[in-house]
């Protein structure tokens, strides 16, 4: 537990409670995204850090969360109404489309080293499992009322990241879904301010494809936000 922490007499016992309570209020949002006999182990929020700024043209636009098929019914008719409902039905799935429809031109060029005189720019593959995970962190802030954070809801089967409005009371957004094994390292990171006991120690994750992210835990989160990715599914 950080100085922090001490200083303001918070417990491990009040971090718990803490945890808990988040749990329960997630519970219900999530249980939107589970499939039948599928358990909720546990959630935890998250932002990233250090991440690559990626160029506009690739931010996918999302829907807005929570819109009905009936709602978009009258502006574009049957074709409409039944493109959000596979959004219902498919979530995950749906998010990962209209982010591949962005990255039609997935390659992001920056400038590199020079070479016979001769500006050379250096490729940023933005179609990585690392570069989504930025993408749709990054798309889900340009929503009304969403964080730029996440949350990781982990099951029994895989683990869910789901992007947050301030708003508790408004519904979790689908981003991505990790099956097992697609997570290859959860590794903690100590630093400066972690050490102090000003933040908690920032994760790195890497991907089965080799690309990596770091996260940065809030404190309710805490070490269990790696303990959540680390855990082997059942």
């Amino acid at each position: 537990m950080g100085m922090i922490r001490r200083l303001l007499g918070v417990t491990t016992d009040d971090i718990e409670r803490l945890r808990a309570q988040r749990l329960a209020e997630h519970a219900a949002r999530v249980s939107a995204f589970l499939a039948p006999g599928e358990t909720l182990v546990g959630t935890a929020q998250a932002h990233l850090v250090a991440a690559p700024t990626p160029p506009d043209r690739l931010i996918p636009r999302l829907p807005p969360p929570g819109v009905e098929p009936a709602e978009q019914a009258g502006a574009s008719g049957l074709a409409r109404v039944a493109g959000w409902a596979y959004v219902a039905a498919h979530p995950f799935e749906a998010a990962g489309e209209v982010l591949t429809d962005a990255l039609s031109d997935a390659l992001w060029y920056v400038p590199g080293k020079v070479i016979d005189h001769l500006a050379v720019e250096r490729r940023i593959d933005w179609s990585t499992t690392a570069a989504r995970l930025i993408l749709l962190t990054r798309a889900v802030q340009q929503l009304d009322g969403y964080s730029s954070g996440f949350v990781v809801a982990a099951t029994d089967r895989r683990f869910l990241l789901l992007g947050y409005a301030y708003n508790s009371r408004d519904p979790l957004y689908p981003l991505l879904q990790y099956a097992p094994g697609e997570i290859v390292s959860v590794r903690v990171v100590p630093t400066e301010r972690s050490a102090k006991g000003k933040a908690e120690p920032h994760v790195a994750l890497v991907f089965r494809d080799g690309s990596s992210v770091t996260a940065a835990p809030d404190a309710i989160a805490g070490t269990r936000f790696a303990e959540l990715l680390s855990r082997p599914m059942d």
